[in-house]
């Protein structure tokens, strides 16, 4: 099965972007735990000595960013779930501690803009401007340190 980058990405998001352009691919999240994974993925050779960091704060930008999506856009949308699953898919080879910590990093940061914007409003509708700053900033930084 050939995946693509999710093309409902608006302009002003910069991170799904950013991904795509990185070359990553788009599937539900939900997949990981419901069926077997794919061959491993090699790491990239060459990474930063902050790689594995950086990856994982890309991780929880991605789950803060599904957060605030689904509570201001509704539950059906997947937009940022998807990225996360191209993120894993291309970073997290299957069993791998990184793959573990990147899925934490997602859950982590969903649970916490969950608890601090349970519902749409302004300060939701910043705080989504500003994580998506923050992981357009780590996309481009991990892409030029490592690829």
């Amino acid at each position: 099965m050939i995946l693509r980058c999710v093309s409902t990405l608006k302009p002003s998001v910069k991170v799904g972007a950013a991904l795509c352009a990185l070359g990553l691919v788009a599937a539900p999240l939900a997949v990981l735990a419901q069926t077997p994974s794919a061959p491993p993925v090699t790491a990239p050779i060459g990474k930063s000595p902050g790689y594995e960091a950086n990856v994982k704060a890309l991780a929880s930008v991605i789950g803060g960013l599904h957060s605030l999506k689904t509570t201001c856009d509704g539950g059906n949308d997947q937009t940022w779930r998807l990225n996360m699953q191209s993120l894993l898919d291309r970073e997290g080879a299957p069993g791998a501690p990184l793959r573990v910590g990147m899925i934490n990093a997602f859950n982590d940061g969903y649970q916490e803009q969950q608890s601090q914007h349970p519902a749409c409003n302004a300060g939701a509708k910043a705080a989504q401007k500003n994580l998506g700053a923050r992981g357009a900033q780590i996309s481009r930084n991990l892409a030029r340190d490592n690829y």
